[in-house]
Order: structure tokens, then C-alpha cells, then sequence
């Protein structure tokens, strides 16, 4: 083979490369994407110990494997809003069933109306980033005796 038309098949494959880069940017910057479909969330008791964990159970369908970044909070209508720290995240996609519980910080004041919220942000390329944010049934937190006493 001569040397200009293996220049030339070089040139084509770079060619269709360059483009192919840029249909991909170009979709994941505008093309609306779905990472994720909540089809439950729920907290599975009514009432937690403020020196507890508050069990919950979530359902959902995670189409692609994007690593979010997610943050817990407790919310009410009345305190701000408390964040808990979490460390482990998971990758997988498909339809999810997990049973978990989450530490009660000792920051949270005791009370009804409590809500666990969790905010998801998936930074896809550059300036996109797609958000998603699930808040549970309501729930109490109760002060626990720590006396003994009757």
C-alpha cells in the first residue's frame, strides 16, 4: 500500500472519531437524561430513639451507572435542617430494594414531624450536573430515659 492512502484511511478514522467525541458531549450536555426512577422510600417506624438508628427502606431503578454524590438530611417544619454523613455509595444498576438504617446525630432535637431527606447530584460533564431529592413519611425522634428509674 502506498503511503498517501494509508494517510488517507488514518485521516477518515480520526474524522469519524472527532465526531462520534462530539455526538457524545453534545447528548450529554443537552439530551434530558433519567438516572434514577424512586418507586419507594419510606422510614419503617414510627418512632426512633434519639440515640438510635432510623430504619428505612428504599426502591428504586438506577438506568445508568453515574456515581452520585448524596447527602441525608432530618427535616422538619419547625428545626433546620441536620445533615448526616454517610460513606458508602453503590454503583449497580437495575431495580433495587434495600433495607438500611441511618445514625440519629446527637445533634437532632427530639420531636414529630421528622422527615429523612435524601439529595442526590450526579455531575455528568462539565456544567451538568442532574439533581434528585426524595423525602420519607414522617416520624418521631424520642428522648430516651437514661435514668434507670421508673
Amino acid at each position: 500500500m502506498k503511503l498517501s492512502r494509508i494517510m488517507t484511511i488514518i485521516s477518515i478514522i480520526t474524522f469519524v472519531v472527532v465526531i462520534a467525541t462530539f455526538g457524545y458531549v453534545f447528548y450529554l450536555l443537552v439530551w434530558p437524561i433519567n438516572i434514577v426512577d424512586l418507586r419507594r422510600f419510606e422510614v419503617t417506624q414510627a418512632s426512633v430513639p434519639l440515640d438510635g438508628s432510623i430504619p428505612y427502606i428504599i426502591e428504586f431503578d438506577k438506568h445508568i451507572g453515574f456515581k452520585p454524590e448524596i447527602r441525608y438530611y432530618i427535616t422538619s417544619e419547625i428545626d433546620p435542617a441536620v445533615e448526616i454523613v454517610v460513606s458508602s455509595v453503590r454503583r449497580e444498576t437495575g431495580a433495587q430494594t434495600r433495607n438500611l438504617a441511618i445514625p440519629v446525630p446527637q445533634s437532632v432535637n427530639p420531636g414529630c414531624g421528622k422527615r429523612l431527606q435524601i439529595d442526590l447530584s450526579y455531575a455528568i460533564i462539565l456544567n451538568r450536573t442532574i439533581e434528585y431529592s426524595w423525602r420519607s413519611n414522617e416520624f418521631c425522634i424520642v428522648k430516651t430515659d437514661t435514668t434507670g428509674g421508673t
